[in-house]
């Protein structure tokens, strides 16, 4: 384990490729159940679209303000999450 240099996404690695991402894990805010994608394709893009108006209305105005607000904080909270990880890798280790 260690830090290496990220994997490209695979919205960069193929033309129709879907990158997923949110804030649950990656900054440890998995009560806002907010998220997103990314693809070159647009119909891709205008699929998932049909889809989410379908199945979804829109999300909490104030989950909303939240996720604006940590993608603001994105740095510290990236630090924080990483640090999490670091100390429970060394407890497992230890």
């Amino acid at each position: 384990h260690g830090w290496r240099e990220p994997l490209p996404a695979a919205c960069e690695a193929s033309a129709i490729g879907v990158s997923l991402s949110g804030l649950s894990k990656t900054v440890g805010l998995p009560g806002l159940r907010l998220g997103w994608l990314a693809s070159r394709s647009p119909a891709v893009i205008q699929r998932v679209a049909q889809l989410k108006d379908y199945t979804t209305i829109c999300p909490p105005a104030p989950s909303e303000v939240l996720g604006a607000v940590a993608l603001r904080a994105q740095s510290a909270l990236l630090e924080r999450s990483r640090a999490i990880a670091a100390e429970g890798l060394a407890a497992a280790r230890a």
